[in-house]
């Protein structure tokens, strides 16, 4: 819940420009809202003999966490997913937690700690839209821009040699092979 360090892993962050500057010590940093977890089948884990996730080419997990090993999936040219959320701000985290918690009955001490997850990255006054103005509608210390940018990049087929993953024209179904 809230902002949460993910390690991306390199080979990810090579193919999208905005996400380079995200490393083991500077994380990428997005808002999380759920707190399931992304697991391997116990058939790809003992593959990978718990020694990391392991997953069929041209599959790759994105980053991990603390929380969990798995913070989105990519298969390139195809399929990009996060486990966080860049299209929330701590505004519309914060009150889609406020939500959950009355839903779900949360402790006050619960709703409390969720909070000051959620509400850590928010820096008052921080303006970085880009807009020339001073509205200060974007506080947010995160890297939900990066994030966007790299979607925005997945869907232009800007994420890399195409090619070795069956080719760039289009996702082929039923496969040929």
């Amino acid at each position: 819940m809230g902002i949460q360090p993910i390690t991306l892993q390199p080979s990810f962050t090579a193919r999208f420009p905005p996400l380079a500057r995200a490393t083991a010590q500077n994380p990428f940093r997005i808002q999380l809202i759920h707190g399931d977890i992304v697991v391997p089948t116990p058939e790809t884990e003992a593959v990978a003999d718990q020694a990391g996730v392991s997953l069929p080419a041209p599959w790759s997990s994105i980053g991990s966490s603390a929380q969990c090993a798995i913070q989105g999936l990519y298969n390139p040219g195809r399929v990009l997913t996060y486990q966080g959320h860049f299209e929330f701000d701590t505004f519309a985290n914060g009150e889609l937690m406020h939500e959950f918690g009355r839903r779900g009955s949360w402790s006050a001490a619960v709703v409390a700690e969720y909070q000051e997850q959620i509400y850590r990255s928010r820096i008052p006054g921080l303006d970085d839209d880009d807009d020339d103005d001073d509205d200060d509608d974007d506080d947010d210390d995160d890297d939900a821009k990066a994030a966007a940018e790299a979607v925005l990049l997945f869907f232009a087929g800007e994420d890399g040699d195409l090619m070795e993953c069956g080719g760039g024209t289009g996702i082929m179904t039923p496969p040929l092979d």
